[in-house]
């Protein structure tokens, strides 16, 4: 990983954990991003290709609530620039928790 990071919110009700992925380890996950074959992914390649993106990475994530699994909703995706112009795919997904847990588990594959 290079400079991709992962956030977690936990609270009443419900969940998300936010996967942020740099761009250079998009061209490692998805070189088929770059349709135009220069080696580098543009914000419009990696919008084309973010349902096919997110849709893989959600198939990768487990979520586990006292033992029992949970069942994952993907939200808005979103292409973006930090401040120093780096290209990050934000790939948020979404549970419901319950009111009393006590034991999270969650596995990024």
């Amino acid at each position: 990983m290079n400079t991709s990071y992962t956030t977690m919110a936990l609270g009443p009700g419900g969940s998300r954990v936010e996967l942020s992925i740099d761009e250079s380890d998009l061209h490692l996950l998805f070189p088929q991003l770059d349709r135009n074959g220069d080696g580098k992914l543009w914000a419009d390649e990696v919008l084309a290709g973010i349902d096919r993106a997110q849709a893989w990475v959600m198939g990768r994530i487990a979520v586990r609530v006292d033992g029992d699994s949970v069942a994952l909703r993907a939200e808005h995706a979103k292409v973006e620039a930090d401040r120093s112009g780096n290209l990050f795919l934000r790939l948020p997904y979404a549970w419901t928790m319950p009111d009393t847990p006590e034991q999270l588990d969650l596995d990024l594959e």
